[in-house]
């Protein structure tokens, strides 16, 4: 009896163990379903920002590097579940053994190719095709209203004479206006009807203009050209010909571009508004800082920084107080300062408050208003366009005019995250800490490394300043090495899902 006791023993734990041994296999499969990683699969930093290479699986971990989006990963154990609940890989990067988390990683092998349309009969000999995928919009404007987009290779009847970089067009029963530069006229084809060219535009009668909002510097006339730089309000520029179309040329800190002239005031003196004349002798006062100070593009501790003025540097006011800032002249650049940093030269102190107001809404491409996502304090841009990890990288990762705000004073962690526009949560993801904003017009906000509202949900609607959650810190929501807000605008078809496009803020 009791050998066969033994025996039955032996026959049981057998069957337990090659059960356990069934369920561990079915979780590792669901992990490698989930996410498409697995020790021996090739691998990449995704996800949009650089990720930490840490000593050990878990965010208390020492940091060893940092390796930007698209770094090839070779996935050498895991996943392995930390204490906080995070999964992490052992890796080998660039011949460096560490631990990355796995939400920052992704498989480089191409995804299942998408359904595909059957092939659409060849264009007829002789008509007109786009060369690219092109939006149809519904003015001759790239900030216009995009109506659809069209295939590459697609026949299309233009119906009128071009206006600018664009042509009036047909398709499918639509009509709209599309960029010139993507239209191939084929054999036979009439030539696209151009406009009668307007007389050249004189020279500006002054050489003096400041940008009125946050403002492009581009390579060439037109706003598919490459930004060179970004011009803050209030920047002073040189004009220096006569207009190309919708653009003059200039020169900005040295630099030498072209600008969108309606973001321009060439009216005056720069300093001057067109229209009005310089502010009256009683609005000008002598005064001097107190102590070491931001010049701001407008009367706002959330506006653009345009020069830190040592203490005891001698400014000029030109014009009353508004919302706790004076306008002055600082060196001959205009700009505002807080009046609580500003003693006028018989001893008074600035007398307005500096209290922080909300920023003004800024004009996007697609033509609505924002806020910034943040408020109170004083913000700077840690990283602009075209960083090191604003670019775009395909379809998308879409990246390349992306803003990254901290405080100045280092408390970023933690602080209020608002809606920078109305508009529709198109989806929340908490791998990343992002959110995407559809605010209408064919174009969507979003932002990263946030530790979102949880009772917030895709299809919400928010209203502009609404609270949506808080910057992440170290173990929060997408958190990336050092506590910063990721924003940015996309020109979309989908409500900002899969469609992205970057797009600047002001075109």
């Amino acid at each position: 009896m009791p050998r066969l006791w033994d025996r039955a023993g032996f026959w049981l734990s057998v069957a337990m163990g090659v059960a356990l041994l069934l369920v561990i296999s079915a979780n590792a499969a669901d992990a490698q379903d989930a996410t498409g990683l697995a020790v021996g699969v090739p691998a990449r930093v995704a996800n949009g920002d650089s990720v930490m290479l840490r000593e050990g699986p878990g965010y208390e971990a020492a940091i060893l590097a940092s390796f930007p989006e698209g770094t090839a990963v070779s996935l050498n154990e895991g996943p392995i579940a930390a204490a906080d609940g995070s999964r992490w890989f052992g890796v080998t990067v660039e011949e460096q053994f560490g631990y990355m988390v796995v939400d920052y990683l992704a498989p480089t092998a191409a995804a299942p190719p998408a359904e595909v349309a059957p092939p659409e009969a060849a264009p007829p000999s002789g008509a007109t095709v786009t060369t690219d995928a092109v939006n149809l919009r519904a003015e001759p404007s790239e900030t216009a209203e995009v109506l659809l987009v069209i295939p590459a290779g697609t026949a299309v009847t233009p119906n009128g004479a071009t206006s600018g970089a664009f042509t009036p067009i047909s398709y499918n029963g639509a009509t709209g206006w599309v960029a010139t530069a993507y239209l191939q006229p084929g054999d036979g084809a009439a030539p696209l009807a151009a406009a009668a060219a307007p007389p050249p535009a004189a020279a500006p009668a002054i050489d003096g203009a400041i940008a009125t909002e946050v403002l492009n510097l581009r390579a060439g006339p037109s706003a598919e050209d490459a930004v060179l730089r970004v011009m803050p309000p209030g920047a002073p520029v040189t004009v220096t010909g006569p207009a190309t179309g919708a653009f003059v040329p200039v020169v900005y800190n040295g630099t030498t571009g072209w600008a969108d002239a309606a973001f321009l005031d060439t009216g005056g003196a720069p300093g001057e508004t067109a229209g009005e004349s310089a502010p009256a002798s009683d609005d000008r006062a002598a005064a001097v800082t107190t102590e070491s100070v931001n010049l701001r593009g407008n009367p706002s501790s959330s506006a653009p920084i345009l020069a830190t003025l040592p203490s005891n540097s001698a400014v000029e006011t030109t014009g009353a107080a508004e919302a706790g800032f004076y306008p002055v002249l600082a060196d001959g650049q205009p700009g505002w300062l807080a009046a609580d940093y500003l003693r006028f030269s018989d001893g008074t102190p600035g007398a307005a408050s500096a209290a922080a107001t909300p920023a003004e809404a800024t004009p996007v491409a697609g033509g609505s208003g924002v806020i910034w996502p943040v408020s109170g304090g004083t913000w700077e841009i840690m990283q602009g366009y075209n960083g090191s990890s604003h670019q775009n990288q395909d379809g998308l990762w879409q990246y390349y005019y992306s803003l990254d705000l901290v405080r100045a004073d280092g408390n970023t962690a933690g602080q209020t995250v608002i809606a920078p526009a109305s508009g529709t949560v198109r989806w929340t993801d908490p791998g990343t800490g992002g959110m995407s904003i559809d605010v209408g017009n064919g174009h969507a906000l979003a932002f990263f490394h946030v530790a979102v509202d949880p009772s917030i949900e895709w299809g919400d609607r928010l209203e502009q300043g609404q609270a949506v959650g808080t910057i992440s810190g170290p173990g929060g929501p997408g958190f990336a090495g050092t506590p910063h807000i990721h924003f940015t605008l996309w020109e979309t078809t989908d409500q900002g899902n899969w469609s992205r496009v970057a797009a600047p803020f002001v075109g």
